[in-house]
């Protein structure tokens, strides 16, 4: 098994062997972007980028080092991992994405309502939930639905939830020489790709 890991520099990224200190592969980002976190989830490779400029940018690619897609984002995302497709909410759009992990296509993107709030996402018993300081809201993973349920919110009073652990994978800092999988895993370089929590 090969000793690997992935660095990022302006416009690239690439595959190094550390023993023979060889590039195993090197894949182009963006001109001018600059990779700003690195993270996989099962074959996937996950680059977020920005530029010079303040623009920001996520590419995909499988393990191989291969392009799959490439999308324009408003920030850098936590993405909430759920089988072939991932979550994440958009601090400066204040939106709520579902995107294909094949594809980079956007499912949906809903906005909840109000300005003053910032949520984090969550899965739980194959739920998505967008918490806040003043609201937990139950969105439906196939259209984007947003349901305010007042039950829900009776319940967990937002205002004094702290932390949470649900489903769905935030992030994973490994990457399988063979399969992308936690078993046999080598080093991973990227920056926290934890999620933040809501105000």
């Amino acid at each position: 098994m090969t000793n690997s890991a992935i660095f990022g520099k302006k416009g690239s990224i690439a595959k190094i062997d550390t023993d023979s200190l060889e590039a195993l592969w090197v894949s182009n980002l963006s001109k001018n972007y600059k990779p700003t976190n690195i993270s996989n989830y099962k074959n996937y490779i996950l680059v977020q980028s920005s530029s010079a400029w303040g623009s920001h940018n996520i590419d995909c690619f499988d393990t191989e080092g291969n392009t799959l897609w490439s999308n324009s984002i408003e920030s850098g995302i936590s993405p909430l991992n759920d089988d072939d497709y991932f979550y994440y909410y958009g601090f400066t759009d204040k939106k709520i994405y579902k995107v294909s992990w094949k594809t980079g296509d956007i499912i949906f993107s809903v906005k909840p309502e109000g300005w003053f709030k910032t949520y984090k996402l969550l899965l739980a018993n194959n739920k998505l939930l967008a918490i806040s300081k003043k609201d937990v809201l139950l969105i439906d993973k196939d259209n984007g639905e947003i349901d305010s349920s007042e039950a829900l919110n009776q319940f967990l009073n937002p205002k004094k939830i702290t932390s949470t652990l649900g489903d769905g994978e935030m992030f994973i800092s490994s990457i399988s020489s063979e399969s992308g999988g936690a078993e046999g895993s080598v080093g991973f370089i990227g920056g926290d790709g934890g999620g933040s929590g809501g105000e």
